[in-house]
């Protein structure tokens, strides 16, 4: 039997992040990290096909392998950098040593040209397998929380009229009206069948609203006209209705039909999306400090030599369009402490490196700051070239 599992690339990611050391741990860290995937002929005869109506949706869902992971074995239990050595349940973290090394990350849709895919905010190693591409769709994968209205419904049963109460009787008819599409400004006596005031001298005003394609009731205080009308038992129940239509957009609100209908007719449960203390994660997660960056002058006059169009291919920015998003990312890189625990443990007083595109940073850190002290082409660095 063929190993259904097995799972090949359909392409490999190009990006500015040539090794790990200050390749950040989440994509939404570095919004300026740019790469792309150009999807392989092999999966498909017309590569561009799969692409197609993609650049409709402004994030993707990137699944992927982290290829370079030299663990020979993975643990139940890791070591995440923000928690300084206090190991958690490899579950509950984001931690690239898995038991199978597959990779999600949420990333920018650029642009798409032919077979390729242009991405922004990456987080994902220059050369990385990439196994799947999915749209980001916020109505499904932004977490919800289902609300019951069993709550509200109750309050607004102790509050509906007594259908016993002598008021309630002499508004019959205005209350039929609601249910009524002729929608009444008076009503007609079932003995006399002349036209009779309202003792509510409410009028239901029948107005086309074009906007929403509806009809809009706007409760008034007018004089009464003649249209037909019939008092009959569920009048009682539409008067109810009114009660809690009233309740909810007041008294002088306008009301259309889908609302009246939508807010009676269901069956008292929604769902919305969680913005608050339904959606819940750990407090270390939250717990993030953030670096001060700064550059020397040294290394400001360095990162200038850049560009995207240098005559010299040492300086040639190869996926950056500026300088300018060059020096954001390195910013956004160090505002989060690319660290390791041993690093900031046991390495406190030695320079950190890091590459990104073609740039070579050297920085150091102290508890609230991180400087860069050097900046420089890759090609200068002999273990990056």
């Amino acid at each position: 039997m063929p190993n259904l599992w097995h799972l090949k690339p359909i392409g490999y990611m190009t990006s500015v992040f040539h090794h790990k050391n200050g390749t950040p741990r989440q994509p939404a860290i570095c919004t300026h990290a740019q790469g792309s995937i150009t999807i392989e002929k092999a999966v498909f005869n017309n590569p561009e096909h799969s692409l197609e109506d993609l650049d409709n949706f402004s994030h993707v869902w990137i699944m992927f392998l982290f290829h370079k992971n030299n663990n020979a074995h993975t643990k139940a239990k890791v070591k995440p950098p923000r928690l300084d050595g206090r190991r958690v349940g490899v579950f509950s973290t984001r931690s690239p040593y898995r038991p199978n090394a597959i990779g999600l990350t949420l990333a920018a849709v650029d642009k798409i040209q032919g077979a390729t895919i242009f991405l922004k905010g990456i987080d994902i190693l220059d050369g990385t397998p990439i196994l799947d591409i999915k749209p980001y769709i916020p109505d499904y994968d932004v977490p919800v929380t289902m609300v019951t209205k069993s709550d509200q419904y109750l309050k607004t049963e102790s509050q509906r009229p007594d259908p016993t109460d002598i008021s309630l009787q002499e508004d019959k008819s205005v209350a039929n009206s609601i249910s009524n599409p002729c929608l009444l400004k008076g009503s007609r006596s079932l003995e006399t069948g002349e036209n009779q005031p309202s003792s509510s001298e409410v009028d239901i005003e029948k107005t086309n609203d074009e906007n929403s394609g509806g009809i809009v009731f706007s409760g008034s205080k007018q004089s009464n006209t003649s249209e037909n009308s019939v008092n009959t038992d569920e009048s009682i129940t539409t008067c109810n209705k009114q009660s809690m239509v009233n309740q909810q957009h007041g008294d002088e609100g306008e009301v259309t039909l889908d609302t009246l209908s939508s807010s009676l007719l269901s069956d008292f449960t929604e769902t919305k999306h969680s913005d608050n203390s339904d959606v819940k994660t750990a407090d270390w997660i939250r717990k993030v400090r953030k670096l001060r960056v700064r550059f020397t002058p040294t290394a400001t006059e360095q990162l200038r030599r850049f560009s995207s169009d240098s005559p010299d291919s040492n300086f040639r920015l190869n996926l950056f369009s500026c300088v300018g998003d060059v020096e954001a990312a390195i910013q956004e890189v160090l505002n989060e402490d690319p660290r390791s625990v041993y690093r900031r443990q046991k390495c406190r007083d030695s320079l950190y490196f890091f590459s990104i595109d073609i740039v070579h940073v050297t920085c150091w850190f102290d508890d609230v700051t991180a400087e860069v002290v050097r900046i420089q082409p890759v090609t200068f660095v002999p273990q990056c070239s």
